[in-house]
């Protein structure tokens, strides 16, 4: 049934609606990093739903549900313990969920400006992610390489400058 949803989504499906300006797109990547920064490993499991078109903003729960209802999947906890878990709670009315719930089964980047804007970010948040993981990594190498060239004393620091005869 799926499958026969998308193949009239894609012959028959009307130019994609660009987001209205209501929205607060700026509040809403806001609160989607908020809750990508609690659960970083679950984003790309984000990513994935975006692309297939397995997100469905209006359930928390299902095959098909909202990224909360991804994330809890992946973490394996009822969507109900988040908040209790992991402090990322339940808020329909929030800036997020209200823009989610514009994303149904079957929309993906290419169907749905919704979806696009949420892969966007999504791949923003990965992008940054690999970026602080490699910055710690230069960190922690440059303080392993500093402590190896670095004296322990301070009578260490300083060379000897004494002249000597020829």
């Amino acid at each position: 049934m799926r499958r026969l949803k998308l193949l009239f989504k894609t012959f028959f499906s009307e130019p994609v609606e660009p987001i209205p300006p209501s929205y607060n797109l700026a509040a809403v990547k806001k609160e989607l990093w908020e809750v990508l920064s609690i659960a970083p490993e679950e984003a790309k499991s984000v990513r994935q739903a975006v692309v297939a078109g397995d997100i469905d903003g209006g359930y928390y729960i299902g095959e098909c549900c909202c990224i909360k209802g991804i994330i809890a999947a992946k973490l394996g906890i009822p969507v109900k313990n988040l908040e209790a878990a992991y402090g990322i709670g339940l808020n329909q009315r929030s800036s997020l969920e209200n823009f989610l719930f514009n994303i149904v089964e079957g929309d993906t980047p290419e169907s749905s400006a919704f979806s696009r804007a949420l892969l966007e970010w999504c791949d923003e948040f990965i992008a940054e992610q690999k970026a602080l993981k490699l910055r710690r990594a230069v960190e922690a190498d440059l303080e392993e390489v500093l402590a190896s060239v670095m004296p322990e004393s301070p009578e260490q620091a300083v060379p000897d400058r004494t002249l000597t005869s020829l």
